[in-house]
C-alpha cells in the first residue's frame, strides 16, 4: 500500500520535465502556428493548460500522460504549417515581380500628365489625389516585403495583393486622362467675316455638256455578185452651143 501511495508521487518530477519540454517545443513553434495552423496551436496550447493544472492538482501521473504527447503534435502542426508556407511562396513569388512593375508605370503616367501643361481635362486636385493613393501602395510594398523577410509569407501576400489590387484601380483612373490638349488653329477672320475664297472648301466643278457623239455613216457595202449592172448613161453634151439668137442675124 506504501508502494502504491508513493508512486503517483514519484510522477511528479517526470510531469514537470515533460511540461517543461512542452513549454520550450511550443515556444519556437509559435510564430509559425499561429501564421498557418493558429486552429493546432489552439488546440495544443489548452492541454498543455490542462498538463499543468493536473500538475497543481497532485495528478502527476495524469499531467505526465498528456505531457508526454506534445512535442509530438507540436512537431506534427509545424510541419503543416511549413507546407502552407512553401505553398504561399509563389503566389508572393509573383507580387514582388509585378508590383514594383506597377508602381513604376504609375509614376511615368503621373509625370507624362505633369509634364503635358495642364492638357484639357486634367484636373490637378484629382492628380494629386492619384499621387497621394500611389504612396499608399508603394508603403503597403514595403511593408509587405518586410513582412516576407520576417518569414511571415502570408501576410505579404495579403499586404501585396491589396496592393496590387489599388494599383490596378490607380492605373484605370490614371488611363481615362489625357496625356495632352488637342491643337487647335487659331483664326485671325473677324466674327462674320465671309471665308476667304483660297480657305473655302474646294467643290467640284460643274458639269460640261457632253458634246454629241459624230454621226458614223453607214458603209459602203460592194454590189452583190448577181446583181445587174446600172444603166449606162451618156455623158454630157459638152460642144459649144453656135445658135445665133434671132435678131442678130448680120445687119
Amino acid at each position: 500500500m506504501c508502494v502504491a501511495a508513493l508512486a503517483p508521487a514519484c510522477n511528479k518530477g517526470p510531469a514537470r520535465a515533460a511540461i517543461a519540454e512542452t513549454d520550450q517545443a511550443l515556444a519556437l513553434a509559435r510564430p509559425e502556428l499561429e501564421r498557418y495552423a493558429p486552429e493546432d496551436l489552439a488546440r495544443i496550447t489548452a492541454e498543455a493548460d490542462a498538463a499543468r493544472g493536473r500538475l497543481a492538482a497532485g495528478q502527476y501521473t495524469t499531467a505526465l500522460r498528456i505531457a508526454q504527447t506534445l512535442p509530438e503534435r507540436i512537431a506534427q502542426a509545424s510541419a503543416k504549417a511549413s507546407a502552407r508556407r512553401d505553398a504561399l511562396t509563389p503566389a508572393w513569388t509573383g507580387i514582388a515581380g509585378s508590383l514594383p512593375a506597377s508602381v513604376e508605370a504609375l509614376r511615368a503616367r503621373i509625370g507624362e500628365l505633369d509634364a503635358s501643361h495642364r492638357p484639357r481635362g486634367y484636373d490637378p486636385t484629382a492628380i494629386d489625389a492619384v499621387k497621394a493613393e500611389l504612396g499608399g501602395v508603394q508603403a503597403a510594398r514595403a511593408r509587405a516585403e518586410a513582412a516576407f523577410r520576417a518569414g511571415d509569407v502570408r501576410e505579404a501576400v495579403r499586404i501585396g495583393t491589396d496592393a496590387q489590387a489599388r494599383a490596378a484601380a490607380l492605373a484605370t483612373r490614371l488611363e481615362s486622362s489625357p496625356s495632352r490638349a488637342p491643337v487647335v488653329a487659331p483664326s485671325s477672320a473677324r466674327p462674320g467675316a465671309p471665308t476667304p475664297t483660297s480657305a473655302r472648301t474646294p467643290t467640284s466643278a460643274p458639269a460640261q455638256p457632253e458634246a454629241p457623239a459624230p454621226r458614223s455613216e453607214p458603209p459602203q457595202l460592194p454590189p452583190a455578185a448577181d446583181a445587174p449592172p446600172p444603166p449606162d448613161t451618156p455623158p454630157p453634151d459638152t460642144t459649144p452651143d453656135t445658135t445665133v439668137p434671132p435678131g442678130m442675124e448680120q445687119r
